[in-house]
């Protein structure tokens, strides 16, 4: 049943809103709980844009269990063999960000990306604030059997024509 209810989100998902998802997962573990015991898998970072957080106001930390993944963002620049102590990491799923004062500010830049603010969105931002030197980095499908990583200038990305999938960008200045 759990099962049919999460590949019915999924089909249905471009037209849900999140917030909507995420109360419609909540109730639906409140109601499903035949033998006490609740299981929801999450990838990635628990503490990094993710789920827990409205799970946190629903449970208790006593309640819950969260077993982290890494963070694509951190994958993400240990294949590129960088650090990113003194990078600025966010994500601009559903939100605007000043993408120009963030690398001014800190130089480097690891990103979440959507639908919305898509990599060539954000080079033809730099391209028209004389940034297209910019160096961006994406990571598609990482961790995964068809991983790629790709090398561009703001200026090359801002016209490129293919789409990527399940990206995090890494901006260098």
């Amino acid at each position: 049943m759990f099962y049919t209810f999460i590949e019915t989100l999924k089909t249905e998902s471009h037209s849900l809103k999140y917030t909507f998802m995420i109360k419609i997962i909540l109730n639906s573990i409140k109601n499903i709980n035949i033998f006490k015991l609740q299981l929801l898998i999450l990838s990635g970072d628990t503490g990094f844009y993710s789920m827990l957080t409205f799970m946190r106001k629903k449970y208790s930390p006593e309640e819950l269990e969260a077993v982290p993944g890494i963070l694509s963002i951190q994958y993400m620049f240990a294949r590129i063999s960088d650090y990113r102590h003194d990078a600025y990491v966010g994500s601009v799923h559903g939100k605007e960000l000043d993408y120009i004062k963030k690398l001014k500010e800190y130089r480097k830049v690891g990103l979440l990306t959507d639908k919305n603010n898509t990599l060539r969105k954000i080079a033809r931002i730099f391209t028209e604030n004389a940034l297209g030197e910019t160096t961006v980095y994406i990571g598609e499908n990482l961790s995964y059997p068809n991983e790629k990583i790709y090398k561009f200038k703001a200026e090359e990305l801002k016209d490129h024509e293919e789409k990527f999938e399940m990206n995090v960008v890494i901006l260098f200045r």
